[in-house]
């Protein structure tokens, strides 16, 4: 459009002159293209900050869904390692002989008594 005022253009009796028809004609249809492209423009903008919340809320979902995990691994470690002791002392009151069944099994409830200072961890 700033280009037309160049032009220096002149009217022809009973002719439409240039810069009329570019005013009417062809201006809507430019502006319309601008203003297509503005909307998209936007568009594209919140089309980002959606895209940029789902990805916040997954990391949050999967954090959670990790830390829960870990809670629960902890725990079936917990009563392994207990299970572990409970049978270990079983089998030692089976296997080592009725005077050694004292000293050994204390050795085994203080070790015992360390496991459960030590208490499963909290979990969710």
């Amino acid at each position: 459009m700033s280009l037309l005022e160049s032009l220096n253009i002149g009217n022809i009796d009973t002719w439409l002159a240039y810069d009329q028809f570019v005013k009417r004609g062809l201006k809507p249809a430019f502006d319309f293209i601008d203003g297509v492209g503005t909307r998209l423009l936007g568009l594209r903008n919140r089309l980002q900050s959606v895209l940029e919340g789902i990805e916040t809320i997954a990391l949050v979902i999967q954090t959670a869904a990790t830390r829960s995990n870990t809670a629960q691994l902890r725990r079936l470690a917990w009563s392994f390692k207990f299970q572990n002791v409970v049978l270990a002392i079983v089998g030692l009151a089976f296997t080592v002989s009725s005077d050694r069944v004292l000293s050994e099994a204390q050795v085994y409830i203080i070790w015992l008594w360390d496991l459960f200072l030590t208490a499963p961890p909290q979990g969710r």
